[in-house]
């Protein structure tokens, strides 16, 4: 998510009968991402797309590669938190609706794409709501993950329409937000921790990196990933020890000091507590699952 220019039409009025339309379709052209490259994932958020008008093609990850799919209006779209979907029109005019969940926001916007003019432009409108998606929505995207993670897509497309229905419910339900301004420099803290997680990074490090205080740091991070500064690094590491056994031959000593942790019993722990089992289990386990591919 970058940074927003201010030439869009900010206006809850005029983005919900593009809502109602993307509603009145019946969504039986689904399409689900879930897998994203490490250095891509925590940049984003839970994502319900609609193409209204018009093609678009996109690039995914399915089994560590890079795929490209057609897509179609009208067609939905679910991205997981940690799934990855760029697209761009294919043929004009090319209209989109998306709703992004942000961790204490819905940002709703739809963008009306004409050849050779790069959005968001006066003709796009985005809204941004003062509280997130209520619990019953966000159950319903744990669901869509669960029954990913169980093999069941088709049940899991049965449940985009009522997480439209619901995300423009509370659309109409909460107050209007302020387009947030720390959007991009919440991007810029974690793309640098993430080119420095093999270092112990401290706060008062990015303070002075970025020239705010420690205390502003922490609130960018937990305005735009809904969590502290020391869970984002932590979620970092781990992720990178997860990479490094699987394309590694590093010990779990080495692998746990390459990524900033001091004592190897600790990495375990963690380790343990986000994956549910021991380094050494999870590499041969995932390696295992990929001889019998």
């Amino acid at each position: 998510m970058g940074r927003v220019t201010q030439k869009y039409q900010v206006s809850l009025e005029l983005l919900l009968p593009y809502c109602y339309e993307a509603l009145a379709n019946d969504f039986s052209d689904c399409h689900l991402f879930f897998e994203a490259p490490e250095n891509v994932w925590i940049h984003s958020v839970p994502r319900l797309i609609f193409i209204l008008e018009g093609k678009q093609t996109g690039h995914f990850y399915r089994d560590g590669k890079m795929e490209e799919i057609e897509l179609s209006a009208p067609c939905c779209i679910f991205c997981s938190a940690k799934g990855h979907l760029s697209t761009y029109p294919q043929s004009y005019p090319c209209r989109a609706l998306s709703f992004s969940f942000i961790p204490n926001y819905i940002r709703a916007m739809h963008i009306d794409y004409i050849e050779g003019v790069v959005p968001p432009t006066d003709r796009d409108i985005y809204f941004h709501s003062s509280k997130q998606l209520e619990a019953g929505g966000r159950k319903l995207i744990e669901a869509i993950e669960t029954l990913h993670h169980d093999g069941r897509l088709e049940v899991c497309k049965h449940l985009l329409k009522p997480l439209m229905e619901v995300a423009v419910k509370n659309l109409q339900a909460f107050a209007p937000s302020e387009i947030p301004n720390t959007i991009n420099l919440g991007n810029e803290i974690v793309a640098y921790l993430r080119e420095h997680r093999e270092q112990s990074i401290s706060r008062k490090q990015l303070s002075k990196v970025f020239r705010v205080s420690q205390g502003y740091i922490s609130r960018v991070i937990r305005t735009c990933l809904g969590k502290t500064f020391e869970e984002i690094q932590q979620e970092l590491r781990l992720e990178h020890a997860a990479t490094l056994l699987l394309n590694t031959r590093l010990s779990v000593n080495e692998i746990s000091e390459r990524c900033g942790y001091n004592y190897a019993n600790y990495f375990i722990r963690r380790f343990v507590k986000k994956y549910g089992m021991t380094p050494l289990v999870f590499r041969n386990k995932q390696r295992a699952a990929n001889k019998e591919k």
